[in-house]
């Protein structure tokens, strides 16, 4: 990340990153298929922070307090982390670092609407609610660290919880 922060995602080689790491090119490819590999763990880690709070959840809350919860957790620990900001940076200056970024997405997608498959006992993480929660927690996250990232927040739970009050507002506003 060092490396790609410093140089560039587009100009950082494998070479570099692999001698970076005190490894051979070689041993480089044992782990990863490409560097975009390197910058997808940041979202697959991510993945598995979302896929352990919603599983660890207080049992009894309806689906949509769940995904609150879990989002409310998730927060507490990405935003002490500049690590997070630094992952940001390097999507926001390169297409293909935001598409090294984004292409292990939907494997988050199905591990969260697994999860909360699991707490609704629904027989597929591909059905309609957890398949909605999921999208619905991706989304939320996805729109409260872009605007903690862009200065509209300075704390990421204060980005978050606006987020969830906008969107209670425009789901149980009536119309005109």
């Amino acid at each position: 990340m060092r490396l790609f922060a410093v140089k560039g995602f587009d100009e950082t080689t494998v070479e570099a990153v692999a001698q970076a790491s005190g490894v051979s090119r070689r041993s480089f490819f044992r782990y990863f298929a490409s560097k975009d590999d390197v910058l997808a763990q940041n979202v697959l880690h991510y993945g598995d922070v979302l896929t352990a709070a919603v599983a660890a959840g207080p049992a009894g809350l309806t689906p949509f307090e769940t995904v609150r919860e879990t989002i409310l957790t998730v927060v507490k620990q990405t935003a002490g982390q500049a690590h997070t900001r630094q992952v940001i940076d390097i999507a926001e200056r390169s297409a293909s670092a935001r598409q090294a970024h984004t292409s292990k997405m939907r494997e988050v997608e199905d591990s969260v609407a697994a999860a909360y498959a699991a707490r609704l006992k629904s027989p597929s993480n591909y059905d309609v609610k957890p398949r909605l929660l999921a999208t619905l927690t991706l989304s939320v996250m996805n729109v409260a660290i872009m605007a903690w990232y862009r200065g509209e927040y300075q704390d990421l739970s204060d980005a978050a919880n606006q987020v969830f009050s906008n969107l209670a507002h425009f789901i149980c506003d009536k119309p005109s």
